[in-house]
């Protein structure tokens, strides 16, 4: 009886939200004192060109009796509130799966935000375009003020120059919110997406291991104007573990090679000031307010995608984002632990419940504009200088406390390997850190489903005594 009073109450509100999206776009129509559209014509037929970043912002401002602030988390550890979809997927825990096919009332409710985006750009830029691909978007249910989109849209248009007709292929960013509350109207801002950043990336390596290969090799730089990655090694003597910076050093130089527009920089601190502190220490490598500063651990495997999800997101003084990774099982023993009749040939960077989970708890990964990042991380090195591998939870609580919000959302582009690589090449950190380390050997071996596996093949084969019998 619960479900289904839960299932009713869900399709009233996917009705309302339905009826929103329409009356959104009549409230559109009917605005004359909007300010002239802006002209986003880049006067040329060549599509790979890239026109200039254009912003601009249109409010129709909400009634008075709607809330003018968000609604503000009790804690750090509450529950995720945003889902982030594509054209195929919506990922998020939903159903115990950490993604599900865009279909049924997702795929109609996506659709309608689609479209109603559309039209608003075709009313702004006083132009008409046709849409390509939803290439990515991410939806908040907020208590307070209603639902809440950021999407990018893949658009086209017949663009007439001198001599030619040709297609212009553009993406832009829609916000939209929709409250819940009575609305006589509804607030959306169109923005020009900005398709090159300069991106410099923060993280820190563990003299001794490999994992930094993969990360370098295979980083993405489609995405970024420039890339500088800057790999942070802390030592307490630098003339005891000589050796192991030359190897690192090289191992670096090698995996770059090939990267026109990517600089790796392995830069060395003789210290015994905790990560937090040595990091504020480095950041000044960063210089212009608007690089996108992403911090990241050597135990990651980044794709393209997650470099868009941080231009999508991020607003300077406004908004953070915090990707939640998706983390790796082991591999020997995913293939191992596989269901009968399910094929042993696993593709590891596919997102199901067997080969990984979301971690919600994890706050290792952040980006952020250098503006809002620096001076979050120098307060902390001040007031929580001592604090060793959690200080992505201060992070988080300080750009709340500084009025910026923080959206954390997964982001299938960031995989988690199953291993700490610290835990595993600190001896000294591992001492320390005995349950930190336990709890990654264990989020990193296997689903419920496989470990059962597992243990009757064991049972089966004699390994394990079974004291049930």
């Amino acid at each position: 009886m619960a479900r289904q009073n839960y299932s009713k109450k869900r399709m009233l509100i996917l009705f309302m939200v339905g009826a929103m999206l329409r009356f959104v776009y009549f409230m559109y129509q009917q605005i004359p004192q909007l300010p002239d559209s802006d002209n986003f014509d880049c006067n040329t037929c060549q599509t790979d060109q890239v026109c200039p970043s254009q912003r601009s912002t249109y409010d129709l401002q909400p009634p008075a009796n709607v809330p003018k602030t968000m609604y503000k988390p009790k804690g750090m550890y509450e529950v995720i509130r945003w889902t982030q979809f594509n054209d195929e997927y919506i990922s998020d825990i939903i159903n115990n799966e950490p993604k599900i096919m865009m279909n049924g009332y997702w795929n109609e409710e996506i659709q309608a935000v689609s479209q109603v985006a559309l039209q608003y750009i075709n009313a702004k830029t006083n132009q008409t375009w046709s849409l390509v691909r939803l290439q990515n978007g991410y939806m908040k249910n907020d208590v307070l003020q209603g639902v809440q989109y950021i999407v990018d849209l893949d658009l086209s248009r017949n663009h007439q120059s001198q001599s030619d007709v040709c297609i212009e292929k553009r993406r832009f960013r829609v916000e939209l919110v929709h409250f819940l509350m009575p609305i006589p109207s509804s607030r959306s801002t169109v923005i020009l997406h900005k398709e090159k950043v300069n991106l410099k990336v923060f993280l820190f390596a563990t003299l001794g291991s490999l994992k930094i290969k993969k990360l370098v090799e295979t980083f993405p730089t489609g995405a970024s104007e420039s890339v500088e990655m800057f790999i942070i090694v802390v030592t307490a003597n630098k003339d005891k573990d000589f050796k192991k910076i030359i190897a690192l050093q090289d191992l670096v130089t090698e995996s770059v090679k090939g990267k026109s527009n990517m600089k790796a920089i392995v830069v060395v601190k003789e210290s015994t000031f905790p990560r937090l502190v040595n990091l504020n220490s480095v950041l000044g490598k960063a210089r212009s307010p608007m690089d996108i500063i992403l911090l990241l651990s050597e135990d990651v495997t980044v794709k393209e995608s997650l470099i868009n999800h941080c231009k999508t997101i991020l607003k300077p003084t406004q908004r953070v984002y915090f990707p939640v990774a998706f983390g790796q099982f082991n591999r020997e023993l995913v293939v191992k632990g596989m269901p009968p009749g399910k094929s042993k040939d696993v593709n590891m960077e596919d997102h199901n419940k067997f080969t990984g989970q979301w971690l919600p708890y994890n706050y290792e990964f952040v980006c952020a504009y250098n503006q809002d990042f620096r001076p979050a991380i120098s307060h902390l090195s001040t007031v929580h200088g001592g604090s060793e591998h959690n200080f992505g939870v201060l992070l988080n609580e300080q750009f709340m406390k500084q009025g910026v919000e923080v959206v954390r959302a997964v982001s299938p582009g960031l995989y988690k390997d199953s291993s700490n690589a610290r835990c595993e090449h600190d001896a000294q950190f591992h001492e320390q850190n005995k349950n930190f380390c336990l709890h990654e050997k264990v989020m990193g071996m296997a689903s419920k489903p496989a470990l059962g596996i597992l243990y009757l093949t064991d049972i089966e084969n004699k390994k394990i005594k079974d004291d049930r019998r």
